[in-house]
């Protein structure tokens, strides 16, 4: 996922690691990885959340599915009142 301002980011046994909160409402250090047809799926363990949008829309970073995947995560943080939900904007990734 693409944050602003290059936070830390790693790597776990079959995942990528977001060590800083997300701007959807993610935890630290959740797990997500994604496809190449625009699948994606994250696991927050400090917040005991996980969901997953898949697609089979090519190219890979299509930015209208990567809005869909944006918004879906945004949505369920802000059910669980954690997010901003709706609020959530996709980065600029045009730079």
């Amino acid at each position: 996922m693409m944050l602003s301002g290059n936070p830390p980011q790693g790597w776990g046994l079959s995942m990528f690691i977001t060590h800083e909160a997300g701007v959807t409402g993610r935890g630290r250090n959740t797990g997500w990885w994604a496809g190449i047809a625009n699948l994606f799926w994250w696991c927050d363990r400090e917040k005991g959340v996980a969901g997953m949008i898949a697609s089979q829309i090519m190219p890979f970073g299509d930015q209208q599915v990567m809005g869909q995947w944006f918004a879906c995560e945004g949505a369920v943080y802000a059910t669980l009142g954690q997010g901003e939900g709706s609020k959530t904007e996709l980065p600029d990734r045009s730079t």
